[in-house]
Protein backbone atom coordinates (compact mmCIF):
# COMPACT_ATOMS: atom_id res chain seq x y z
CA UNK A 1 0.00 0.00 0.00
CA UNK A 2 2.92 2.36 0.62
CA UNK A 3 3.90 1.97 -3.01
CA UNK A 4 0.33 2.69 -4.10
CA UNK A 5 0.32 5.88 -2.03
CA UNK A 6 3.66 6.84 -3.55
CA UNK A 7 2.08 6.44 -6.97
CA UNK A 8 -0.87 8.59 -5.90
CA UNK A 9 1.53 11.21 -4.60
CA UNK A 10 3.41 11.07 -7.89
CA UNK A 11 0.20 11.85 -9.77
CA UNK A 12 -0.58 14.64 -7.31
CA UNK A 13 2.83 16.21 -7.79
CA UNK A 14 2.68 15.82 -11.54
CA UNK A 15 -0.73 17.43 -11.81
CA UNK A 16 0.58 20.44 -9.93
CA UNK A 17 3.45 21.33 -12.19
CA UNK A 18 4.42 21.24 -15.85
CA UNK A 19 6.81 18.46 -16.83
CA UNK A 20 8.79 18.44 -20.04
CA UNK A 21 10.75 15.20 -19.59
CA UNK A 22 9.23 13.52 -22.62
CA UNK A 23 12.02 13.20 -25.16
CA UNK A 24 14.22 10.14 -25.24
CA UNK A 25 17.25 12.25 -24.30
CA UNK A 26 15.50 13.73 -21.26
CA UNK A 27 14.22 10.28 -20.18
CA UNK A 28 17.76 8.94 -20.23
CA UNK A 29 19.13 12.05 -18.50
CA UNK A 30 16.50 11.88 -15.74
CA UNK A 31 16.99 8.13 -15.35
CA UNK A 32 13.27 7.39 -15.31
CA UNK A 33 10.54 6.43 -17.77
CA UNK A 34 7.14 7.70 -16.68
CA UNK A 35 4.56 5.19 -17.84
CA UNK A 36 0.84 5.98 -17.54
CA UNK A 37 -1.54 3.05 -17.13
CA UNK A 38 -4.57 1.87 -15.16
CA UNK A 39 -4.87 -0.65 -12.35
CA UNK A 40 -6.01 -4.12 -13.39
CA UNK A 41 -4.84 -7.69 -14.07
CA UNK A 42 -4.13 -6.95 -17.74
CA UNK A 43 -2.32 -3.68 -17.13
CA UNK A 44 -0.76 -3.17 -13.68
CA UNK A 45 -1.21 -4.48 -10.15
CA UNK A 46 0.83 -5.16 -7.01
CA UNK A 47 0.68 -8.55 -5.30
CA UNK A 48 2.89 -9.56 -2.39
CA UNK A 49 4.98 -6.40 -2.97
CA UNK A 50 5.66 -7.40 -6.59
CA UNK A 51 4.57 -5.21 -9.49
CA UNK A 52 2.93 -7.19 -12.28
CA UNK A 53 0.72 -6.94 -15.36
CA UNK A 54 1.35 -7.43 -19.07
CA UNK A 55 1.46 -3.72 -19.87
CA UNK A 56 3.73 -2.97 -16.93
CA UNK A 57 6.20 -5.75 -17.72
CA UNK A 58 6.35 -4.71 -21.37
CA UNK A 59 7.13 -1.11 -20.39
CA UNK A 60 9.67 -2.24 -17.80
CA UNK A 61 11.51 -4.24 -20.46
CA UNK A 62 11.69 -1.08 -22.56
CA UNK A 63 12.93 0.94 -19.58
CA UNK A 64 15.56 -1.71 -18.85
CA UNK A 65 16.66 -1.52 -22.46
CA UNK A 66 17.13 2.23 -22.07
CA UNK A 67 18.97 1.76 -18.79
CA UNK A 68 16.44 3.73 -16.74
CA UNK A 69 13.93 2.86 -14.04
CA UNK A 70 10.23 2.71 -14.77
CA UNK A 71 7.84 4.96 -12.85
CA UNK A 72 4.23 3.74 -13.20
CA UNK A 73 1.63 6.49 -12.96
CA UNK A 74 -1.88 5.19 -12.29
CA UNK A 75 -4.81 6.89 -13.97
CA UNK A 76 -8.52 6.40 -13.32
CA UNK A 77 -9.32 5.19 -16.83
CA UNK A 78 -7.91 5.02 -20.34
CA UNK A 79 -9.00 8.53 -21.27
CA UNK A 80 -6.99 9.82 -18.32
CA UNK A 81 -4.00 7.81 -19.57
CA UNK A 82 -4.19 9.73 -22.83
CA UNK A 83 -4.61 12.97 -20.88
CA UNK A 84 -1.45 12.27 -18.86
CA UNK A 85 0.58 11.93 -22.03
CA UNK A 86 -1.12 14.90 -23.66
CA UNK A 87 -0.33 17.18 -20.71
CA UNK A 88 3.32 16.09 -20.45
CA UNK A 89 2.89 14.06 -17.26
CA UNK A 90 4.04 10.75 -18.77
CA UNK A 91 6.27 9.84 -21.68
CA UNK A 92 4.25 6.78 -22.72
CA UNK A 93 0.69 5.63 -22.12
CA UNK A 94 -0.20 1.95 -22.14
CA UNK A 95 -3.51 0.51 -21.00
CA UNK A 96 -4.42 -1.87 -23.83
CA UNK A 97 -5.18 1.16 -26.01
CA UNK A 98 -6.88 0.44 -29.33
CA UNK A 99 -4.94 2.04 -32.17
CA UNK A 100 -7.87 3.58 -33.99
CA UNK A 101 -8.42 7.05 -32.54
CA UNK A 102 -6.54 10.23 -33.50
CA UNK A 103 -5.27 12.43 -30.66
CA UNK A 104 -3.78 15.65 -31.97
CA UNK A 105 -0.01 15.56 -31.48
CA UNK A 106 -0.03 12.01 -30.06
CA UNK A 107 0.88 8.94 -32.08
CA UNK A 108 0.56 5.20 -31.57
CA UNK A 109 3.61 2.98 -31.60
CA UNK A 110 3.87 -0.46 -33.23
CA UNK A 111 0.98 -2.82 -32.63
CA UNK A 112 1.97 -5.57 -30.20
CA UNK A 113 -1.20 -7.65 -30.39
CA UNK A 114 -4.68 -7.52 -31.90
CA UNK A 115 -7.95 -8.42 -30.20
CA UNK A 116 -11.63 -8.11 -31.10
CA UNK A 117 -13.98 -5.99 -29.04
CA UNK A 118 -16.73 -8.15 -27.59
CA UNK A 119 -20.21 -7.50 -26.25
CA UNK A 120 -20.46 -8.82 -22.70
CA UNK A 121 -23.67 -9.61 -20.83
CA UNK A 122 -24.64 -11.51 -17.67
CA UNK A 123 -25.24 -15.24 -17.46
CA UNK A 124 -28.97 -15.88 -17.12
CA UNK A 125 -30.02 -12.74 -19.00
CA UNK A 126 -31.31 -12.82 -22.54
CA UNK A 127 -28.36 -12.94 -24.91
CA UNK A 128 -28.22 -9.85 -27.17
CA UNK A 129 -28.36 -10.66 -30.87
CA UNK A 130 -27.36 -7.48 -32.71
CA UNK A 131 -25.13 -4.64 -31.59
CA UNK A 132 -27.20 -2.03 -33.42
CA UNK A 133 -30.15 -2.90 -31.17
CA UNK A 134 -28.29 -1.74 -28.06
CA UNK A 135 -29.12 1.63 -26.47
CA UNK A 136 -28.60 3.62 -23.28
CA UNK A 137 -30.84 1.27 -21.30
CA UNK A 138 -28.93 -1.85 -22.28
CA UNK A 139 -25.32 -0.86 -22.98
CA UNK A 140 -22.74 0.94 -20.84
CA UNK A 141 -19.30 1.69 -22.26
CA UNK A 142 -16.25 3.74 -21.32
CA UNK A 143 -15.44 7.06 -22.93
CA UNK A 144 -12.45 5.51 -24.66
CA UNK A 145 -14.58 2.71 -26.11
CA UNK A 146 -17.02 5.30 -27.40
CA UNK A 147 -14.17 6.98 -29.22
CA UNK A 148 -13.11 3.66 -30.75
CA UNK A 149 -16.61 2.67 -31.85
CA UNK A 150 -18.25 5.89 -32.96
CA UNK A 151 -16.66 5.80 -36.42
CA UNK A 152 -18.07 2.30 -36.93
CA UNK A 153 -21.49 3.01 -35.40
CA UNK A 154 -21.94 6.80 -35.71
CA UNK A 155 -25.69 6.84 -35.08
CA UNK A 156 -25.89 4.68 -31.97
CA UNK A 157 -26.77 6.13 -28.57
CA UNK A 158 -24.98 4.50 -25.62
CA UNK A 159 -24.63 5.24 -21.94
CA UNK A 160 -21.04 6.53 -21.74
CA UNK A 161 -19.32 6.22 -18.34
CA UNK A 162 -16.66 8.91 -18.18
CA UNK A 163 -15.29 7.89 -14.77
CA UNK A 164 -15.23 4.09 -15.18
CA UNK A 165 -12.69 1.68 -16.60
CA UNK A 166 -13.44 -1.65 -18.28
CA UNK A 167 -12.84 -3.68 -15.13
CA UNK A 168 -15.41 -1.61 -13.21
CA UNK A 169 -18.03 -2.11 -15.93
CA UNK A 170 -17.41 -5.85 -16.06
CA UNK A 171 -17.90 -5.97 -12.28
CA UNK A 172 -21.20 -4.13 -12.73
CA UNK A 173 -22.32 -6.68 -15.33
CA UNK A 174 -21.36 -9.54 -12.99
CA UNK A 175 -23.45 -8.02 -10.19
CA UNK A 176 -26.46 -7.17 -12.35
CA UNK A 177 -26.04 -3.40 -12.03
CA UNK A 178 -25.87 -2.91 -15.80
CA UNK A 179 -27.08 -5.10 -18.66
CA UNK A 180 -24.00 -5.19 -20.88
CA UNK A 181 -20.70 -3.58 -21.77
CA UNK A 182 -17.81 -3.83 -24.22
CA UNK A 183 -14.35 -5.28 -23.58
CA UNK A 184 -11.52 -6.66 -25.65
CA UNK A 185 -11.11 -10.43 -25.62
CA UNK A 186 -7.98 -10.40 -23.42
CA UNK A 187 -9.86 -8.47 -20.72
CA UNK A 188 -12.77 -10.91 -20.97
CA UNK A 189 -10.55 -14.00 -20.79
CA UNK A 190 -8.93 -12.72 -17.61
CA UNK A 191 -11.90 -11.11 -15.88
CA UNK A 192 -14.21 -14.11 -16.37
CA UNK A 193 -12.03 -15.92 -13.83
CA UNK A 194 -12.84 -13.16 -11.34
CA UNK A 195 -16.41 -12.52 -12.51
CA UNK A 196 -17.57 -15.96 -13.72
CA UNK A 197 -21.08 -14.87 -14.68
CA UNK A 198 -19.98 -12.59 -17.50
CA UNK A 199 -20.62 -14.00 -20.96
CA UNK A 200 -19.66 -13.01 -24.50
CA UNK A 201 -22.63 -12.44 -26.80
CA UNK A 202 -20.56 -11.88 -29.97
CA UNK A 203 -17.58 -10.04 -31.40
CA UNK A 204 -18.39 -6.42 -32.24
CA UNK A 205 -15.31 -5.82 -34.34
CA UNK A 206 -12.59 -7.72 -36.12
CA UNK A 207 -9.27 -7.93 -34.23
CA UNK A 208 -8.18 -4.39 -33.34
CA UNK A 209 -4.51 -3.37 -32.98
CA UNK A 210 -3.26 -2.47 -29.49
CA UNK A 211 -0.31 -0.09 -29.02
CA UNK A 212 1.36 2.48 -26.77
CA UNK A 213 0.67 6.17 -27.21
CA UNK A 214 3.18 9.03 -26.92
CA UNK A 215 4.09 12.47 -28.31
CA UNK A 216 5.12 12.44 -31.96
CA UNK A 217 7.66 15.25 -31.61
CA UNK A 218 10.60 12.98 -30.77
CA UNK A 219 12.02 10.92 -33.63
CA UNK A 220 14.55 9.29 -31.30
CA UNK A 221 11.83 7.98 -28.97
CA UNK A 222 9.77 6.75 -31.90
CA UNK A 223 12.79 4.92 -33.36
CA UNK A 224 13.73 3.41 -29.99
CA UNK A 225 10.20 2.06 -29.47
CA UNK A 226 10.06 0.70 -33.02
CA UNK A 227 13.41 -1.06 -32.56
CA UNK A 228 12.30 -2.45 -29.19
CA UNK A 229 9.15 -4.05 -30.55
CA UNK A 230 10.94 -5.30 -33.64
CA UNK A 231 13.50 -7.08 -31.45
CA UNK A 232 10.81 -8.39 -29.09
CA UNK A 233 8.93 -9.82 -32.05
CA UNK A 234 11.96 -11.32 -33.84
CA UNK A 235 13.35 -12.91 -30.68
CA UNK A 236 10.05 -14.53 -29.78
CA UNK A 237 10.03 -12.77 -26.40
CA UNK A 238 6.76 -11.00 -27.16
CA UNK A 239 5.08 -14.32 -27.99
CA UNK A 240 6.48 -15.76 -24.75
CA UNK A 241 4.92 -12.90 -22.77
CA UNK A 242 1.60 -13.34 -24.53
CA UNK A 243 1.53 -17.04 -23.71
CA UNK A 244 2.58 -16.42 -20.11
CA UNK A 245 -0.12 -13.84 -19.41
CA UNK A 246 -2.97 -15.03 -21.62
CA UNK A 247 -2.26 -18.51 -23.03
CA UNK A 248 -3.52 -20.57 -20.08
CA UNK A 249 -6.69 -18.53 -19.58
CA UNK A 250 -8.44 -19.14 -22.90
CA UNK A 251 -10.18 -22.25 -21.52
CA UNK A 252 -12.85 -21.63 -18.90
CA UNK A 253 -14.62 -24.01 -16.53
CA UNK A 254 -17.55 -22.24 -14.87
CA UNK A 255 -18.11 -24.77 -12.08
CA UNK A 256 -14.40 -25.00 -11.25
CA UNK A 257 -14.05 -21.21 -11.20
CA UNK A 258 -17.10 -20.66 -8.98
CA UNK A 259 -15.96 -23.44 -6.64
CA UNK A 260 -12.49 -21.94 -6.41
CA UNK A 261 -13.75 -18.42 -5.68
CA UNK A 262 -16.10 -19.82 -3.03
CA UNK A 263 -13.31 -21.76 -1.34
CA UNK A 264 -11.06 -18.70 -1.44
CA UNK A 265 -13.63 -17.05 0.83
CA UNK A 266 -14.55 -20.01 3.04
CA UNK A 267 -11.49 -22.28 3.25
CA UNK A 268 -8.40 -20.27 2.42
CA UNK A 269 -8.62 -17.97 5.50
CA UNK A 270 -8.08 -21.02 7.76
CA UNK A 271 -4.71 -21.80 6.15
CA UNK A 272 -3.54 -18.50 4.67
CA UNK A 273 -1.25 -17.76 7.61
CA UNK A 274 0.40 -21.17 7.20
CA UNK A 275 0.96 -20.59 3.49
CA UNK A 276 2.48 -17.16 4.17
CA UNK A 277 4.67 -18.38 7.05
CA UNK A 278 5.93 -21.42 5.12
CA UNK A 279 6.48 -19.49 1.89
CA UNK A 280 8.57 -16.91 3.75
CA UNK A 281 10.55 -19.72 5.38
CA UNK A 282 11.53 -21.21 2.01
CA UNK A 283 11.57 -17.98 -0.03
CA UNK A 284 8.50 -18.92 -2.09
CA UNK A 285 5.46 -17.03 -3.31
CA UNK A 286 2.67 -17.89 -0.86
CA UNK A 287 -0.01 -17.59 -3.54
CA UNK A 288 1.85 -20.17 -5.64
CA UNK A 289 2.07 -22.50 -2.64
CA UNK A 290 -1.65 -22.02 -1.99
CA UNK A 291 -2.43 -22.67 -5.66
CA UNK A 292 -0.47 -25.95 -5.57
CA UNK A 293 -2.37 -26.97 -2.46
CA UNK A 294 -5.74 -26.15 -4.03
CA UNK A 295 -4.93 -28.21 -7.11
CA UNK A 296 -3.89 -31.08 -4.87
CA UNK A 297 -6.65 -31.10 -2.25
CA UNK A 298 -9.03 -28.15 -2.73
CA UNK A 299 -7.69 -27.04 0.68
CA UNK A 300 -9.20 -30.08 2.37
CA UNK A 301 -6.71 -31.28 5.06
CA UNK A 302 -8.21 -34.78 5.22
CA UNK A 303 -8.21 -35.28 1.44
CA UNK A 304 -7.22 -38.73 0.23
CA UNK A 305 -6.76 -40.17 -3.25
CA UNK A 306 -7.33 -43.77 -4.39
CA UNK A 307 -3.53 -44.17 -4.57
CA UNK A 308 -3.09 -43.24 -0.91
CA UNK A 309 -1.70 -39.69 -1.12
CA UNK A 310 -3.12 -37.52 1.64
CA UNK A 311 -3.40 -34.06 3.15
CA UNK A 312 -3.42 -30.48 1.97
CA UNK A 313 -0.40 -31.07 -0.27
CA UNK A 314 -1.30 -34.73 -1.07
CA UNK A 315 2.02 -36.26 -0.11
CA UNK A 316 2.73 -39.95 -0.68
CA UNK A 317 3.88 -42.04 2.23
CA UNK A 318 7.36 -42.35 0.75
CA UNK A 319 7.63 -38.61 0.12
CA UNK A 320 6.38 -37.81 3.63
CA UNK A 321 8.91 -40.23 5.13
CA UNK A 322 11.72 -38.71 3.05
CA UNK A 323 10.71 -35.23 4.24
CA UNK A 324 10.26 -36.31 7.90
CA UNK A 325 6.56 -35.47 7.84
CA UNK A 326 5.05 -37.50 10.70
CA UNK A 327 1.40 -36.62 10.11
CA UNK A 328 0.25 -35.88 6.57
CA UNK A 329 -3.15 -34.77 7.87
CA UNK A 330 -1.61 -32.01 9.96
CA UNK A 331 -2.01 -28.83 7.86
CA UNK A 332 1.23 -27.21 9.04
CA UNK A 333 3.29 -30.36 8.45
CA UNK A 334 1.69 -31.00 5.07
CA UNK A 335 2.26 -27.45 3.81
CA UNK A 336 5.83 -27.46 5.08
CA UNK A 337 6.50 -30.82 3.43
CA UNK A 338 4.92 -29.72 0.16
CA UNK A 339 6.97 -26.51 0.13
CA UNK A 340 10.19 -28.46 0.70
CA UNK A 341 9.30 -31.00 -1.99
CA UNK A 342 8.54 -28.25 -4.52
CA UNK A 343 11.82 -26.54 -3.60
CA UNK A 344 13.61 -29.85 -4.13
CA UNK A 345 12.10 -30.17 -7.62
CA UNK A 346 12.84 -26.52 -8.38
CA UNK A 347 16.49 -26.86 -7.40
CA UNK A 348 16.86 -29.90 -9.66
CA UNK A 349 15.77 -27.89 -12.69
CA UNK A 350 18.90 -26.48 -14.41
CA UNK A 351 19.65 -22.94 -13.25
CA UNK A 352 20.12 -21.77 -16.84
CA UNK A 353 16.35 -22.10 -17.37
CA UNK A 354 14.72 -18.70 -16.93
CA UNK A 355 11.53 -17.83 -15.15
CA UNK A 356 8.72 -18.59 -15.39
CA UNK A 357 9.63 -21.80 -17.28
CA UNK A 358 11.71 -23.06 -14.37
CA UNK A 359 8.73 -22.83 -12.02
CA UNK A 360 6.38 -24.51 -14.50
CA UNK A 361 8.83 -27.34 -15.14
CA UNK A 362 9.23 -27.77 -11.37
CA UNK A 363 5.45 -28.01 -11.04
CA UNK A 364 5.37 -30.69 -13.73
CA UNK A 365 8.09 -32.59 -11.83
CA UNK A 366 6.09 -32.21 -8.58
CA UNK A 367 3.16 -33.90 -10.31
CA UNK A 368 4.74 -36.50 -12.60
CA UNK A 369 8.12 -37.07 -10.95
CA UNK A 370 11.46 -35.56 -11.87
CA UNK A 371 12.65 -38.56 -13.88
CA UNK A 372 9.51 -38.56 -16.01
CA UNK A 373 9.93 -34.84 -16.66
CA UNK A 374 13.54 -35.46 -17.70
CA UNK A 375 12.40 -38.21 -20.08
CA UNK A 376 9.99 -35.72 -21.69
CA UNK A 377 12.70 -33.06 -21.93
CA UNK A 378 15.08 -35.53 -23.60
CA UNK A 379 12.38 -36.38 -26.16
CA UNK A 380 11.74 -32.67 -26.68
CA UNK A 381 15.39 -32.07 -27.50
CA UNK A 382 15.53 -35.18 -29.73
CA UNK A 383 12.64 -33.73 -31.75
CA UNK A 384 14.61 -30.53 -32.36
CA UNK A 385 12.71 -28.40 -29.84
CA UNK A 386 13.86 -26.49 -26.78
CA UNK A 387 13.77 -28.66 -23.62
CA UNK A 388 14.16 -25.55 -21.44
CA UNK A 389 10.82 -24.10 -22.58
CA UNK A 390 7.68 -25.36 -20.88
CA UNK A 391 5.64 -24.66 -24.02
CA UNK A 392 7.87 -27.04 -26.01
CA UNK A 393 7.93 -29.72 -23.31
CA UNK A 394 4.15 -29.46 -23.07
CA UNK A 395 3.90 -30.34 -26.77
CA UNK A 396 5.97 -33.45 -26.12
CA UNK A 397 3.75 -34.41 -23.19
CA UNK A 398 0.69 -33.90 -25.36
CA UNK A 399 2.09 -36.17 -28.08
CA UNK A 400 2.97 -38.84 -25.49
CA UNK A 401 -0.51 -38.65 -24.00
CA UNK A 402 -2.08 -39.33 -27.39
CA UNK A 403 0.42 -42.01 -28.48
CA UNK A 404 -0.97 -45.54 -28.09
CA UNK A 405 2.10 -47.13 -29.64
CA UNK A 406 4.66 -46.39 -26.91
CA UNK A 407 6.88 -49.45 -26.61
CA UNK A 408 9.07 -48.54 -23.62
CA UNK A 409 7.46 -49.99 -20.46
CA UNK A 410 8.47 -47.07 -18.21
CA UNK A 411 6.88 -44.56 -20.58
CA UNK A 412 3.70 -46.65 -20.85
CA UNK A 413 3.05 -46.36 -17.12
CA UNK A 414 2.96 -42.56 -17.01
CA UNK A 415 -0.23 -40.52 -17.45
CA UNK A 416 1.41 -37.92 -19.64
CA UNK A 417 -1.62 -35.66 -19.87
CA UNK A 418 -1.73 -35.08 -16.12
CA UNK A 419 1.17 -32.60 -15.79
CA UNK A 420 -0.31 -30.50 -18.63
CA UNK A 421 -3.60 -30.04 -16.77
CA UNK A 422 -1.77 -29.75 -13.45
CA UNK A 423 0.46 -26.87 -14.53
CA UNK A 424 -2.33 -25.10 -16.42
CA UNK A 425 -4.67 -25.21 -13.41
CA UNK A 426 -2.03 -24.01 -10.95
CA UNK A 427 -1.11 -21.14 -13.24
CA UNK A 428 -4.77 -20.15 -13.34
CA UNK A 429 -5.31 -20.45 -9.58
CA UNK A 430 -2.06 -18.62 -8.93
CA UNK A 431 -3.06 -15.71 -11.17
CA UNK A 432 -6.52 -15.45 -9.60
CA UNK A 433 -5.04 -15.43 -6.08
CA UNK A 434 -2.54 -12.75 -7.05
CA UNK A 435 -5.30 -10.56 -8.51
CA UNK A 436 -7.62 -11.13 -5.54
CA UNK A 437 -4.88 -10.34 -3.01
CA UNK A 438 -3.43 -7.39 -4.92
CA UNK A 439 -3.03 -4.13 -3.01
CA UNK A 440 -5.82 -1.79 -4.01
CA UNK A 441 -6.77 1.79 -3.27
CA UNK A 442 -9.92 1.89 -1.15
CA UNK A 443 -11.86 4.39 -3.24
CA UNK A 444 -14.55 4.81 -0.58
CA UNK A 445 -12.11 5.74 2.21
CA UNK A 446 -9.99 7.89 -0.09
CA UNK A 447 -12.72 9.45 -2.21
CA UNK A 448 -11.69 13.03 -1.43
CA UNK A 449 -8.05 12.33 -2.24
CA UNK A 450 -8.93 10.57 -5.48
CA UNK A 451 -11.20 13.43 -6.53
CA UNK A 452 -8.37 15.84 -5.83
CA UNK A 453 -6.02 13.81 -7.97
CA UNK A 454 -8.45 13.24 -10.83
CA UNK A 455 -6.96 14.50 -14.07
CA UNK A 456 -9.19 16.67 -16.21
CA UNK A 457 -10.08 14.75 -19.35
CA UNK A 458 -10.45 16.52 -22.67
CA UNK A 459 -13.97 17.29 -23.84
CA UNK A 460 -14.96 14.55 -26.29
Amino acid sequence: MKLIYCLILTVFLLTGCEDTRLTLDSVITSGELRFATIEGPVTYYISDREQSGFEYELAKKFADRLGVRIVPILANNTVDVVSLVTHNKAAIGGAALINSVKYGDLVFGPNYYSVPLQLVYRRGDIQPVQFTEMDKKTLNITTYQMQSLRDIYPHMDWNVNRDKDVGSLLWMVQNGKIKSTVADSHFVNIYKHLYPDIRVAFNITSPQPVAWIYKKNDKKLNAAIADFFNDMDNSGELDNMMERYFGHLTTFDYIDTVSFLTRVQKRLPQYKHLFIHTANKYHLDWTLLAAISYQESHWEPSARSPTGVRGLMMLTQDTAKHLDVDNRLNPAQSIDGGARYFTLMYNKIPQRILQPDRTWLALAAYNAGFQNLEAARILTQANGNDPDRWAEVRKTLLSLAGNKNITEPKLQQVRWGEPIRYVRNIRKYHDILRWLTADKIDSDKHEDLLNTLRISSPVL
